[in-house]
């Protein structure tokens, strides 16, 4: 046989592909549940109902005044009007324990 043939065949790669396939990769942390985690503390979730619930008042206002005007539909006032009384709705109820 040739030399360069029974060298080259038992050539590890020095790039760690074998590395990479065959071992076990780290455990990803999971940023959408830390995320989740920030957000659901009191503070926070204090500010944003407030924030949800005065963006959705002037929102509401300003669909009534775009329907007079008559730059939006009817129809699509009332359910952006809807849209906006379900987040309402979401940032005003109350907590049960």
């Amino acid at each position: 046989m040739n030399a360069s043939y029974e060298k080259n065949g038992y050539f590890d790669s020095n790039t760690r592909i074998f590395e990479g396939c065959f071992t076990e990769s780290a455990p990803r942390e999971n940023h959408l549940q830390k995320l989740l985690a920030r957000v659901s503390a009191l503070p926070v979730a204090r500010v944003l109902r407030v924030a949800g619930t005065t963006l959705s008042l002037v929102g509401f206002v300003g669909v009534i005044g775009a329907m007079e005007r008559g730059t939006v539909s009817l129809l699509s006032g009332l359910c952006i009007g809807a849209l906006l009384i379900g987040v309402e709705y979401l940032c005003l109820r109350s907590r049960r324990a």
